[in-house]
């Protein structure tokens, strides 16, 4: 018996086993690494130049464990205060397009203040309240409607009006003011008012006018507004049903900033400590589209160690991730563990662009070409309907304010802008983002 156990066969059969063992159980454990650091990627592990953009595709993000929650985080060094001073500047956001029309999240540190705005995409529909003088809702003279769908107040300010729409559903309202009142801010008191509890279907505005009273109607506009702050139609948050700011952001030295989103709310975690939290209006809506960085110019500043996790880490994380520092040790990205040692090369591929070919397509709305906008929204109107082309035609005048407004500001022509776009027709770039936090 022991002479088995002495036997060079016998041997040769324990090492075999006990190799097999060691690499099936290695092969475990890195799944398991793998699987974790997949639902907790690093985007950015080195410094990146806040005014340079960078998009980081959707499949690279991970997916929610439920659907909905998820934390982000990243160190941010705002080192150039007067860097675009006055205008919004874009830190980070994911969504559909570049624009931030819709984000989930989206970061942006304000004009003149080193605060920052981080706003939630929502379920319910978002939108602003507009002011029509001399309208009402033609609903209001029905009185089956003015008893089933309406609340009378009386003697409330403009803004306890706005808050008890929105508390209802955000259906709208129609204030009688008096022929006195010139400006409507929201301090002054409404003697009367009828508050819409219900949606009524193509419910449209009427004249109104009044020898004693002026009716002002204030509608609910949802049809191309922005979550994005630098768009001209960005929607308003006083209550912050869907806004975070942090105030009095630190300038001049690293900053640990830590977001954690659940379905109804958020807690957002400053060097550590918990600084904001804020509760929705409603359920928010799945992280969907690409994450980009440093749009239309950026921040003065940068920014390192960006990740996002596929649930809301826990409040000790916040701490711990803070202690480790901006420049944290890591493990290697084992999801491209052979990255390094492959040569990088970025692509630039002419082709014939003359065809609508979507992924070449960057400008979406044709800001440069009129023609083909109106062949475009032609093209919509028969495949979609007349209100799909409309809409597209709104936010394509929209975009095009805003770029004009931008290319001010930045003290470049439009004719310049539209050079560049020309000359970059028909080329499109094959970058790796991990290249550039190298």
């Amino acid at each position: 018996m022991l002479e088995i156990f002495k036997s060079k066969f016998f041997r040769t059969i324990i090492i075999c086993t006990v190799s097999m063992l060691v690499i099936i159980i290695t092969w475990k454990l890195y799944q398991k690494l793998l699987k974790w650091q997949k639902g907790r990627p690093i985007f950015i592990r080195k410094p990146h130049d806040g005014t340079k953009k960078l998009v980081i595709p959707n499949k690279d993000l991970p997916k929610s464990d439920d659907g909905y929650s998820y934390s982000l985080m990243f160190w941010i060094n705002i080192d150039d205060y007067s860097y675009r001073r006055n205008e919004w500047k874009h830190v980070v956001h994911i969504g559909s397009d570049n624009s931030g029309d819709d984000c989930q999240p989206g970061v942006w540190l304000t004009p003149d203040k080193n605060d920052m705005l981080i706003r939630y995409e929502l379920k319910t529909p978002k939108g602003n309240l507009v002011k029509h003088n001399n309208k009402i809702f033609k609903s209001l003279e029905n009185n089956y409607n003015m008893k089933h769908y309406y609340k009378k107040v009386t003697n409330k300010t403009l803004k306890e009006l706005k808050d008890i729409s929105d508390n209802m559903g955000n259906n709208g309202f129609t204030a009688m003011l008096n022929k006195s009142d010139v400006n409507y801010n929201d301090s002054l008191i409404v003697k009367t008012a009828f508050i819409k509890t219900k949606d009524i279907p193509e419910d449209k505005l009427k004249n109104k006018t009044d020898v004693d009273s002026n009716f002002v109607t204030f509608k609910y506009q949802t049809k191309n507004v922005s979550l994005s702050p630098e768009a001209s139609t960005s929607i308003k948050d006083p209550t912050n049903k869907f806004s975070t700011l942090i105030e009095n952001m630190p300038i001049k030295r690293w900053t640990h900033v830590n977001i954690m989103v659940n379905e109804f709310s958020s807690d957002v975690y400053i060097d550590g400590f918990l600084r904001r939290s804020t509760s929705f209006a409603s359920l928010i809506k799945p992280v969907s589209g690409n994450m980009h960085v440093s749009e239309r110019g950026g921040f003065g500043g940068r920014i390192t160690q960006l990740r996002v996790y596929n649930k809301v880490s826990t409040p000790d994380s916040a701490r711990v991730m803070y202690n480790l520092g901006p420049d944290p040790p890591t493990l290697p990205d084992l999801r491209n563990p052979f990255g390094k040692f492959i040569p990088k090369v970025n692509f630039v591929v002419q082709v014939d662009a003359d065809a609508d070919i979507p992924f070449l397509t960057a400008d979406q709305y044709y800001l440069c070409d009129d023609e083909l906008a109106k062949k475009k929204s032609k093209e919509m109107e028969k495949s979609e309907g007349l209100a799909s082309s409309k809409e597209w035609l709104f936010t394509r005048s929209r975009k095009l304010k805003d770029q004009k407004t931008l290319l001010k500001k930045s003290k470049s022509s439009f004719a310049e802008f539209c050079k560049e776009e020309a000359k970059n027709k028909g080329q499109f770039t094959l970058i790796d983002y991990k290249d550039k936090t190298a």
